[in-house]
């Protein structure tokens, strides 16, 4: 085999890998941000309709002043 061969199929390899590697984590980030996402959503989501179905969903600021 020549070797200008094998280092354009090793460069070539690299190359693949590098890429693969790069593909695998961008959208392992994807997923885990969208899944953050997705919880802080459903979690103001849950907060805001707990706010708005409780019996004590009127807000009451009380100021103490000292005399």
């Amino acid at each position: 085999m020549n070797v200008s061969v094998l280092f354009s199929a090793a460069v070539f390899s690299a190359f693949t890998d590098s890429l693969f590697f790069i593909l695998i984590n961008f959208s392992l980030f994807f997923h885990t941000d969208f899944f953050l996402l997705f919880n802080l959503q459903e979690t103001l989501h849950i907060f805001h309709d707990s706010l708005l179905y409780s019996p004590h969903s009127s807000f009451t600021f009380t100021i103490f002043i000292k005399t």
